[in-house]
């Protein structure tokens, strides 16, 4: 549990959580069990594999999230451009 405290990163488990959690942690399993159990859940695999493209695409993850989400930018053009910009 020390090494779960010190990353907040808490496997998916059905083990009890301590109370103490930092109130981030503590607020993160509700909302993952709420972004899973909806009905129009998207499951998605993580991006490994990518070897030396790991970087571009936490750049281009980075970036896209940053338009839509803060800046409020139109998502398909965003996502459109975001593709061209990965070469596809």
């Amino acid at each position: 549990m020390r090494r779960c405290r010190a990353t907040n990163f808490f496997p998916v488990t059905d083990a009890q959580l301590p109370e103490d959690l930092p109130a981030a942690a503590q607020a993160l399993g509700p909302a993952v069990t709420a972004m899973t159990s909806a009905p129009d859940a998207l499951p998605a695999l993580l991006p490994v594999g990518l070897g030396d493209k790991g970087g571009q695409f936490n750049q281009v993850y980075v970036d896209t999230f940053e338009r839509i989400v803060l800046a409020n930018q139109d998502i398909r053009q965003v996502l459109d451009q975001q593709a061209e910009r990965c070469g596809r």
